[in-house]
């Protein structure tokens, strides 16, 4: 996969204008990074690296407001190897800078899909499970199904 991450929610229709003009191309759009400090960016800043680094990603375009933040989280994700590139908003706009992130995420969709799958072995796959609200349904089929796959 390809994504385009926004660094922050005013960088989301960037994002995905972006992912609109290039099929197979994925946004992920989210509500946070602005007004966020500290830890809580901190968090952001680790999440959205870590979309970037994931083994399912060959490569990402990242795109925000503020320059920094935008070049930190690309330079966590290229120390993976991963193709990345950064777009600022700031100074360019949203069409500019849509139209620019477009040109390279085309670029990364060309180059992914040259890459051959590789397979791996179970051990290797994480797997990241979350308790859904509870019900009756839930608790007679859904968290003995996951317990089974789990295990």
């Amino acid at each position: 996969h390809v994504v385009v991450l926004p660094v922050d929610d005013l960088s989301n229709r960037a994002a995905e204008g972006v992912a609109a003009l290039i099929p197979g191309v994925v946004a992920l759009p989210h509500p946070y990074g602005r007004l966020q400090f500290g830890e809580d960016l901190e968090l952001t800043f680790r999440t959205l690296s870590g979309h970037g680094a994931n083994p399912n990603v060959y490569g990402a375009v990242v795109i925000g407001i503020e320059p920094k933040w935008t070049e930190r989280v690309a330079g966590e994700i290229a120390r993976t190897g991963k193709p990345v590139e950064a777009f600022s908003i700031e100074g360019h706009g949203d069409l500019r800078t849509i139209e620019r992130a477009s040109r390279v995420a085309y670029r990364l969709r060309q180059e992914a899909s040259e890459v051959e799958r590789e397979p791996v072995e179970v051990r290797e796959l994480v797997l990241s499970i979350k308790c859904g609200e509870s019900d009756p349904t839930l608790g007679l089929a859904g968290n003995p199904a996951l317990g089974l796959v789990v295990d």
